[in-house]
């Protein structure tokens, strides 16, 4: 024995720990854009980069120009305001950002020999460089360098203690969408908790568009008469909060910096002491529940293992007769789908009804037409673009799932290439399920535009709908070959949902805004020659090519998916 523990392998360190994760986590990094589709990734992030960086960089200037002239009009009560728009900018981007899981999963690491403190730092050190961590650091540094050009001595104190508001709000984050993750496991919970978070985001849209002034239809004496009375109850309501704020972490690093800017740093001591502590209980309760996920806990919504008391009577045939379709509509029991689409069918609407991740997706479109159409003039201004416009909206809300129809399955995506069924059958039910939602979705948006504006000419609502076939046809057919060429893991169980891929949105939004320039085209050309039928017949013929592309990629697409089963298992089989 003492010879086996002489020999025994030493344990690495800490820091060689976390060396070695680094070093892994960018070798994955680098290695993905040499993997077939990730060549198409690097391009998508580069043509998209210019835009990401104009969403970085206006919170960054914002709030150094914000604080510059705070201190510079010596008026810091509106240091809170600032505190709290970062906040919210964070919280923002951080809910996207939670949208798309994270290609490196450190929950991976809990299969080697690790301390907790390890694991815990790992944690801690990747959420620092989170897209939207580092944002909004460098706006809390902003603002500390834009208060210490107003004020050179204001600039160390502003920096520590935006140091400190900044640490507490990432636990803060860490702690909530940690412990979101674990009332998700459970269905009653999950409910509950996505029927506020969907409340809330849907009231915050409602505000916006009543109270932004950007949304007036009109711009006369009334209208401004109407946004003054607006202004005047937010800062009554803000009054009433104002003390419940304060309390808060960015009221109290406000509250803390106008101290040090009185030059009272004894009474500035004891914010400070508050955010510590928010910061420390934030910190605290982040690892107690990281402390079980480490130590293996895990949670279901199964049923527990129920006890079941022997049979007194002995089997018949009946018992062995295969059951009926549960749930399924009886226009699928009466031959308008075989078993096989019918069955995937009820599948893939269950899945629908237990995620509230998709409902809100579903929801949040057709909700910000309704409002932006009945709570405002914004599109009133253009009444023949309405309809159109409403309707390019709902298709852009729903490209993302529409190019990712098989991340839902998961590890359960090889029973399709273990089990005696077509795989063509599988995209059909999925198509008629995406499709299904978005012809509602129209039918509703049509009805809320057609019920507050006149009704377009007989000509121009044919070639609309029949734009909109062309496209939507166009789209799932773009969105089956995507997604057997580039699927990704959609963790319904989680708060975090699967990353789409910045190649799949690409495409997405480029194939929508080529059908509108065509469309706007057709439009253009039917007023030139001042004939309003000229745009049907060719939405008809393009819509007939579609469905014929659509058609003819659906007997291969089971080939496809068949020749790429290593790919898409080892895509969707993550952890």
């Amino acid at each position: 024995m003492a010879g086996l523990s002489e020999g025994a392998p030493r344990l690495p360190t800490q820091r060689e720990q976390l060396i070695a994760i680094a070093w892994l986590r960018g070798r994955l990094f680098l290695s993905s854009f040499r993997t077939k589709g990730g060549k198409g990734e690097l391009v998508a992030r580069l043509f998209l980069l210019p835009f990401m960086a104009v969403l970085a960089i206006g919170p960054i200037v914002g709030a150094g120009a914000g604080a510059f002239y705070i201190v510079s009009q010596n008026d810091y009560k509106y240091f809170a305001l600032l505190l709290w728009i970062v906040y919210g900018v964070w919280q923002t981007f951080t809910i996207s950002a939670k949208a798309a899981a994270p290609t490196f999963d450190l929950t991976m690491l809990l299969r080697f020999p690790l301390r907790f403190s390890t694991y815990l730092l790992i944690r801690l050190v990747f959420s620092l460089l989170d897209t939207p961590t580092v944002i909004c650091t460098l706006a809390l540094l902003s603002a500390s360098i834009g208060a210490g050009i107003a004020r050179p001595s204001l600039f160390l104190p502003a920096a520590l203690i935006f140091l400190l508001l900044d640490l507490t709000i990432l636990f803060f984050f860490r702690m909530i969408f940690l412990w979101f993750d674990r009332f998700f496991a459970e269905r009653k919970t999950r409910e509950v908790l996505i029927g506020i978070f969907v409340i809330a985001m849907l009231g915050f849209q409602v505000l916006n568009v009543t109270f932004n002034p950007g949304f007036s239809e009109r711009h006369d004496a009334v209208a401004r008469a109407k946004h003054a009375q607006q202004v005047a109850a937010m800062k009554h309501y803000g009054h009433v909060a104002e003390p419940m704020l304060n309390a808060l972490p960015p009221g109290l690093a406000a509250t803390a910096i106008t101290q040090f800017s009185r030059g009272a740093a004894a009474q500035a001591a004891a914010p400070v002491i508050a955010l510590l502590a928010y910061g420390l209980g934030f910190l605290g309760m982040y690892a107690r529940r990281l402390r079980g996920e480490f130590r293996g806990e895990s949670f279901s919504e199964a049923p527990a293992m129920a006890t079941f008391a022997e049979p007194t009577t002995a089997p018949t045939a009946e018992m062995f007769e295969a059951p009926a379709l549960v749930g399924t509509p009886r226009s699928i029991e009466a031959g308008w789908l075989s078993p096989i689409v019918a069955a995937c069918v009820v599948k893939d609407l269950r899945y629908l009804m237990r995620s509230g991740p998709l409902l809100l997706s579903m929801i949040s479109p057709i909700f910000m037409v309704f409002i932006l159409v009945t709570r405002s003039g914004i599109m009133h201004r253009s009444q023949d673009w309405l309809l159109p416009s409403a309707l390019a909206y709902i298709l852009l809300g729903f490209t993302v799932s529409m190019y990712n129809i098989l991340g839902t399955e998961g590890p359960g995506v090889n029973l399709y290439f273990l089990a005696p069924i077509q795989l063509r059958d599988v995209v059909i039910a999925k198509n008629i399920v995406s499709v299904s939602i978005i012809l509602v979705e129209v039918v509703l948006a049509s009805a809320i535009v057609l019920s507050t504006a006149p009704m377009p000419p007989l000509p121009t609502l044919l070639a609309i709908y029949l734009w909109l076939a062309f496209t939507l046809t166009l789209n799932t057919t773009a969105g089956n070959i995507r997604s057997v060429y580039a699927p990704r893991l959609v963790d319904l169980g989680k708060f975090r949902q699967g990353r789409p891929g910045q190649l799949n949105a690409l495409i997405g939004l480029l194939l929508l805004l080529l059908s509108l320039a065509l469309g706007a085209a057709t439009v253009y050309l039917a007023h030139h020659v001042d004939e309003p039928w000229v745009p049907v017949p060719v939405f008809a013929v393009l819509t007939v090519g579609a469905l014929a592309f659509y058609r003819m990629n659906l007997n291969h697409i089971a080939q496809i998916a068949l020749d790429r089963r290593e790919v898409i298992s080892a895509e969707l089989c993550r952890t």
